[in-house]
């Protein structure tokens, strides 16, 4: 990705680690970032951590939560998103049987 072209990019999971220094890179380099974070607090921290972008919910957990961010999206957004990283992971809240 070059400096030249301003990407819409959504990054899951950007409030710590490889995502959040995945979107201070791509901040600092023009793009726009959108934090997918599982709560409002933690992509607000992540907007903060980043150097910008722009907080939105989206708890990879919960499908009705996944379902609100692209809703959320389309309806807020009036571009295309250009790039989905699925930073984030999930793990099971309890032990499987």
């Amino acid at each position: 990705i070059t400096s030249a072209e301003c990407l819409h990019i959504a990054i899951t999971g950007t409030s710590q680690g490889i995502g959040l220094d995945a979107a201070k890179r791509l901040v600092a380099d023009g793009h726009t970032v959108y934090h997918a974070c599982r709560s409002h607090d933690r992509a607000q921290v992540a907007v903060e951590g980043a150097g910008g972008g722009i907080p939105m919910v989206c708890d990879l957990a919960d499908l009705n939560s996944v379902r609100s961010f692209a809703d959320s999206f389309k309806e807020k957004v009036p571009v295309p998103l250009d790039v989905l990283c699925l930073n984030a992971g999930v793990a099971p809240s309890r032990k499987a049987e």
